[in-house]
């Protein structure tokens, strides 16, 4: 299984950090395409720096927390844990157009917070998993609620279609997201989120070219050959 978890971890970091550059290098000055780009490359880091805690465990050699490779590639996978809330409430009210200042700034202060923690000790203690999930989880709640509510008030059909496809996504990929944080409280859960997740952004990249989510014109064979070079290049390393 560990195998499995490499092969979807390797294909999930090359997919989104495909996606970011090309709908960042498309319009790197609109908000929107900035938002999206954050979200796709904090999965990107935490897909990626997972791998290499797989190809560890496929040499043979033992995880453990006082392993100078696992303590780094733990707090730089959790980087893109930390970060991936915040930059999914942002990217989902640039979308919908809601302003609302204070909730993002709470958020990004949370994730600042988390990722000040990541240079303590605590950061490998279960206390710092629940506290993890009690701020991640409004955050993403929140978002999904924005997303449920700007498909409820547009009168744009076409909207309201592509924003309830990105709900389902969404939920989706958080619940499928979370099966990997399950076994560190004693829960059992197969181990499957990675799958998941790359099942998720490429959901995303159809809702995108399908509906035009953003001004990207025709991405098809530029985003298949980024990927294919992506996931040789993150394979070697």
């Amino acid at each position: 299984m560990v195998k499995v978890d490499f092969i979807c971890s390797i294909i999930g970091a090359s997919i989104n950090f495909c996606v970011g550059c090309i709908i960042f290098l498309k319009n790197r000055k609109h908000l929107l395409y900035k938002t999206f780009s954050f979200l796709v490359w904090s999965i990107f880091v935490w897909n990626f720096f997972q791998s290499l805690e797989y190809k560890i465990r496929l040499t043979g050699m033992e995880i453990t927390l006082i392993h100078p490779k696992t303590w780094l590639f733990q707090r730089l996978n959790s980087i893109g844990v930390a970060c991936m809330p915040t930059a999914c409430l942002h990217f989902v009210m640039t979308l919908i157009e809601m302003k609302k200042k204070k909730v993002l700034l709470l958020s990004y202060f949370a994730t600042f917070f988390l990722l000040g923690s990541l240079l303590t000790p605590w950061a490998i203690s279960h206390s710092w998993g629940y506290v993890l999930l009690s701020l991640h989880l409004p955050i993403y709640g929140y978002s999904l609620y924005l997303l449920w509510y700007g498909a409820n008030r547009t009168t744009s059909t076409l909207e309201r279609i592509r924003l309830r496809y990105m709900f389902g996504i969404g939920v989706f990929g958080i619940v499928g997201g979370y099966l990997e944080v399950l076994p560190i409280f004693g829960i059992p859960s197969p181990s499957i989120s990675n799958l998941i997740v790359s099942i998720w952004i490429l959901l995303m990249v159809y809702i995108i070219l399908k509906y035009r989510m953003f001004d990207i014109g025709e991405i098809g064979n530029t985003f298949v050959s980024l990927s294919i070079i992506g996931v040789l290049l993150f394979g070697f390393l």
